[in-house]
């Protein structure tokens, strides 16, 4: 319905008049036709409320009185006259006036309408330039944090070098306290500025396929190879639709997650899979981590919530995976059991089957 409103406004004034004028005598013989059997007084409304609304309040309030003088050309050839016919002509007068009270009150209502959608694209104009103006601040301080950060990290390093010697311990750690909290900082700051640039970044998407974009990230992350963990595609990974860079950052993030959340002296093992459920592909990724208790499942998926103050992190990496997933228009979610490590799930449309 909406659609061919939006149809009928693109035609042109003078078309929507000659229609509604034409409308108006259609109604006008089949009042004609009927005579007193049958009252199409309220059909008048019709061709009225359509010229109002799609050409104006001028033609509508024509189109009001045209309606009034052929109901009573209508009813004078019909023959359906009461009385005199001076009632018959007062009777087309309050009709008229009814039909342009109609027809005011609805251009009333249409300026209204065009006022209030003016101003709405005004204002979203205006919040488009204010979060433009906000996401170039951003990449400013990011850029503007990250320097004298490095800067530091850089100086804490000569510094820690310099004590490598002096034999006073407790120099040697303050200064590695520095380093650590400034890489920490600078880590928190990465994730920060990604978490809000996949809120607001476009996500078009296309077929992916899961197992390709997989090797590609194990093979650039030392991490990841086999030497640091033992990662595993188990069976094929059908294509789903996502967007590559987007299912890339959540592969990247749970991969990093799961290598670094194990055990002292344990090699990380991960398990990628996949499960079809009807028309949507379901990836796992099992590890052998510490796992996460029951009542945890649904916390960590929140921003800056981590649970185990023993491990580094910013508490965002989960956070992202659950934003970018649900824009792709997928879940998340895991299943584990403190201690018997995790096996986290991402759910995506099926390429095949879109």
């Amino acid at each position: 319905m909406t659609a061919r409103l939006q149809w009928v406004k693109r035609w042109p004034n003078s078309t929507i008049r000659a229609v509604s004028f034409l409308l108006v005598l259609l109604v006008g013989v089949l009042d004609y036709g009927t005579g007193t059997d049958v009252s199409v007084t309220l059909f008048y409304l019709l061709p009225v409320t359509l010229g109002t609304w799609f050409a104006g309040r001028r033609t509508g309030l024509l189109l009001a009185w045209a309606s009034a003088v052929v109901w009573l050309v209508a009813n004078f050839l019909g023959k359906a006259t009461i009385g005199h016919p001076l009632v018959s002509i007062w009777n087309a007068i309050m009709l008229g006036l009814e039909f342009v009270t109609v027809a005011y009150l609805l251009g009333a209502l249409k300026d209204q309408q065009e006022h209030l959608e003016q101003t709405v694209a005004e204002r979203t104009a205006q919040l488009h330039t204010t979060v433009e103006d906000l996401e170039h601040l951003s990449y400013s301080i990011i850029h503007d944090l990250r320097a004298p950060l490095r800067a530091v990290y850089s100086f804490a390093t000569l510094l820690q070098n310099e004590c490598g010697n002096c034999g006073q311990e407790n120099v040697r750690d303050y200064v590695q306290r520095i380093g650590t909290a400034v890489q920490c900082m600078d880590h928190l700051i990465v994730d920060a500025f990604d978490y809000t640039k996949a809120l607001r970044a476009e996500l078009p998407l296309n077929p992916v396929d899961p197992a390709a974009l997989l090797r590609g990230i194990l093979e650039s992350y030392p991490a990841f190879q086999p030497a640091q963990a033992d990662i595993c595609i188990a069976g094929p990974l059908p294509a789903v639709l996502a967007n590559e860079a987007g299912l890339a950052q959540c592969f990247s993030n749970l991969l990093n997650n799961a290598v670094k959340f194990v055990a002292v002296g344990v090699v990380p093992q991960v398990r990628v899979s996949a499960e079809v459920r009807g028309d949507r592909v379901r990836l796992w990724f099992a590890d052998n981590g510490i796992g996460i208790p029951a009542e945890h499942h649904k916390r960590i998926f929140e921003i800056f919530q981590r649970l185990n103050p023993n491990y580094e992190g910013t508490g965002i990496g989960l956070a992202l995976v659950r934003k970018v997933t649900q824009r792709l228009g997928g879940q998340v979610g895991v299943e584990s059991e403190a201690g018997q490590g995790s096996r986290f799930w991402i759910e995506l449309r099926g390429a095949a089957r879109s």
